[in-house]
């Protein structure tokens, strides 16, 4: 009898196969090219060069307005005036200043990232606005194409034929990367920060490329504090010397530059931002990690309640990371366990846009491109809906029963770090078995 169902299978097996790849060349490919190649035309009748603006009170259309503050901030710093840059009221009528508008006009921006960017950003500054900003988005799409080139290389977008495109045309056209440059945000720039730790923690290539790439995404505080207890737990003691070596110098020329104030002042900002809300460019309710997840079950009120929640969705997210890395450390699972940091990353971090969900676009190259056929699938399969959640992320909460929305989107970065731990291989042995535990006469040929 399983002589005879092996010998099904193996006749069955190349029809099957025939049929799997009838089925992605002439339906499946093409749907998702022309899909992805539609949404990414109706992106890009967005961007069209316009006038560099800031959102108006009580409305929302922005053109670049990240970008203006950016800008404003190392202006400041080039005029001299770099002690107020972290004060929202003095930044906030500069800016108005830099598109020719009056203060009451916009809402404020403020600046929120470390002093030691000030200086390059004044080399930005020296340049009108809108030669700037075409200078500036140059610099942003070309860290992104090296970062993707680089993935080219490893092959993680294997595959050949119209695979490459279609995954090409899905970044372009997911709502991270129309973000990123509708807002003139830094995130793309990001992205190549995360390549470079993938570079060096993982693959070998050298401390440089670990420090260098978190001493660029140290830009954002916020997103360097993963990888350097990553390293901290792997007692990976030379990057994290060189790295702090690295910010101390910064440190000190920020203080040359600019007095020991502005770190007070930079500090102090950042614990005012902790407790706005739909103030000061702080919308959470729109934002993404466990503190936005916390603020959509919950609502507006009942704060130390959301406090209290989201630290304890922060201490698992830790603890599940640290349980299921060290497993995937040991299996030598490195996509797997890359995975892990970067989707935590953004879940502990407590203010993330949309845009900054293009830094999930380097793990998942790597998952979609090694393991299993059954695992690329699987990827495969959560990497498109995280594409369409984002789409529909503000639709599902503001149709959410008040008081218990959910962040669909939060709790698809929480499921990429249960299925890049046990998850994914789990799914897939329960299909085995699932198959094998089915009736031998469903699987049997009529004798």
């Amino acid at each position: 009898m399983n002589l005879s169902i092996a010998r099904r299978r193996e006749s069955e097996s190349p029809a099957a196969a025939r049929l799997a790849r009838f089925c992605l060349a002439y339906l499946v490919a093409p749907a998702l090219t022309g899909w992805f190649l539609y949404v990414a035309l109706e992106s890009a009748s967005g961007l069209v060069p316009q006038t560099i603006r800031l959102s108006a009170e009580g409305d929302y259309n922005p053109y670049m307005d990240d970008f203006v503050v950016f800008y404003t901030a190392g202006d400041m710093a080039r005029t001299g005036d770099a002690t107020d840059v972290y004060d929202p009221a003095a930044i906030h009528a500069r800016e108005a200043q830099a598109i020719g508008v009056t203060p009451e006009s916009i809402i404020t921006l403020p600046y929120y990232n470390l002093p030691a960017l000030l200086p390059l950003l004044g080399l930005l500054a020296a340049l009108p606005i809108g030669a700037a900003a075409a200078v500036w988005m140059a610099v942003e799409l070309g860290a992104f194409a090296l970062a993707l080139g680089a993935f080219r290389r490893l092959r993680a977008l294997a595959g050949g034929g119209i695979l490459p495109v279609i995954v090409l045309l899905a970044i372009g056209s997911s709502m991270p990367f129309h973000e990123s440059l509708l807002h003139g945000q830094m995130s793309l720039l990001l992205v190549l920060a995360w390549v470079a730790i993938w570079f060096g923690a993982f693959k070998g290539k050298g401390d440089g490329w670990t420090v260098a790439g978190l001493t660029l995404l140290a830009v954002k505080p916020q997103l360097a504090v993963v990888p350097l207890g990553y390293l901290l737990v792997t007692r990976r003691w030379r990057p994290l010397a060189l790295f702090a070596g690295i910010e101390a110098l910064l440190g000190v020329a920020g203080v040359v530059l600019y007095g020991p104030g502005i770190f007070a002042s930079w500090l102090s900002l950042l614990q005012a931002a902790t407790g706005w809300e739909n103030e000061n460019g702080i919308w959470i309710h729109s934002m993404f990690g466990w503190n936005a997840f916390s603020r959509a079950l919950l609502g507006t009120g009942l704060h130390d309640v959301r406090l209290a929640l989201t630290a304890a969705l922060g201490v698992l997210t830790a603890g599940a990371v640290l349980f299921w890395g060290r497993k995937a450390l040991r299996e030598r699972r490195d996509a797997s366990l890359f995975a892990m940091l970067v989707f935590a990353s953004i879940l502990l971090s407590p203010h993330l846009f949309s845009q900054d969900l293009i830094l999930v676009v380097p793990p998942l190259l790597l998952l979609m491109s090694s393991g299993s056929s059954a695992e690329r699938a699987g990827w495969t399969v959560y990497a498109l809906a995280g594409w369409l959640l984002t789409f529909v992320h503000f639709d599902l909460l503001l149709t959410s029963p008040a008081g218990a929305a959910i962040n669909w989107v939060t709790v698809w970065l929480a499921g990429g770090i249960f299925l890049a731990g046990p998850g994914m291989r789990q799914a897939i042995q329960f299909a085995n078995d699932l198959w094998s535990f089915t009736p031998t006469t469903w699987r049997q040929s009529p004798e």
